[in-house]
């Protein structure tokens, strides 16, 4: 998987471990600290060892409101280990039981898939003073990107709105295929057409799947190893030279394509639509948090 993704431009990490917790930190914030070692973009914590990996990592893993936080820093419990070790909060107040339970690796290791509800956004820019140089090549890239992102949805696009920059100014045109487009080369073949005829140099592409549907209407995509080389090619014939002047061609994924002056950013879903810190442990119950930082650790005193 972290190669697949390495392959489209996507930097990633793995986590490992007991619970679900500890696999987050460990996927999030790397070995650095816990006395682990990283192989190729995995981080493995040993069975039974998710309490000693978190122990020297920051309080601000989790996700307590920051006047407690504060109060906590200000009392000397700056890391997980320390508030692990504080004596158990009143009874009447399990919310807070959940947070320790997190901090020593006891999160539970039960797993729920992960349906991002965000659009699938792709951009692609022209670094500063450059021309997109194999265009074609970035186009291909584009689609496949999409078409991954789709699969791993279980979904096909029904409707895109593309977005194309440049010399003269910014457009967007709309696009709905005939069906489901979910393989690359039925996602190359609707967008290429319509970058060609854009006038002038294109320094930005945007792609937005504003439609979706259930995977299965693209059949004919379905199960491709690779693009057709003929039809692929003749979608893309043109969008080079719209794109750049091109010197050259460049196919696969060799080294060269990495220092081309257009950049693919990273998924919008990746960067802005996370999952909260921890899910909280069956234990705990779903309570309104009171703005009392310590009423919120230790509960109402009575006397």
């Amino acid at each position: 998987m972290i190669d697949l993704l390495d392959s489209i431009g996507i930097a990633a990490r793995v986590g490992i471990a007991d619970d679900r917790f500890t696999a987050w930190v460990a996927a999030a914030h790397g070995a650095e600290g816990g006395g682990l070692r990283e192989d190729r973009g995995v981080v493995s914590v040993p069975r039974g060892g998710s309490p000693a990996f978190l122990a020297p990592r920051p309080l601000s893993l989790l996700a307590i409101s920051p006047e407690v936080q504060h109060m906590l820093e200000a009392l000397g419990v700056k890391t997980l280990g320390e508030f692990a070790a504080l004596p158990a909060p009143s009874v009447s107040r399990p919310l807070e039981a959940d947070y320790q339970a997190l901090a020593r690796g006891d999160s539970g290791s039960a797993l729920r898939p992960y349906a991002p509800d965000a659009p699938i956004r792709e951009d692609l820019v022209v670094r500063s003073g450059g021309s997109l140089f194999g265009g074609a090549t970035a186009v291909a890239t584009l689609a496949e990107r999409l078409a991954l992102r789709l699969a791993g949805r279980g979904r096909g696009a029904t409707r895109l709105e593309l977005t194309v920059a440049g010399e003269r100014g910014e457009r967007s045109i709309p696009i709905a295929p005939p069906a489901a487009a979910s393989s690359q080369s039925t996602l190359a073949e609707l967008l290429a057409p319509q970058i060609d005829e854009a006038p002038g140099a294109v320094t930005r592409l945007q792609v937005v799947v504003v439609g979706e549907a259930v995977a299965g209407a693209d059949a004919a995509g379905e199960g491709e190893a690779a693009p057709p080389i003929d039809a692929l090619s003749a979608a893309l014939s043109g969008v080079g030279r719209k794109l750049a002047a091109a010197q050259g061609e460049i196919d696969g994924r060799a080294a060269a394509e990495r220092s081309l002056p257009w950049q693919l950013s990273a998924p919008p879903t990746l960067r802005g639509e996370r999952r909260d810190a921890h899910r909280r442990t069956r234990r705990a119950r779903r309570r309104r948090m009171v703005t009392v930082g310590q009423s919120l650790l230790f509960g109402q005193r009575e006397g």
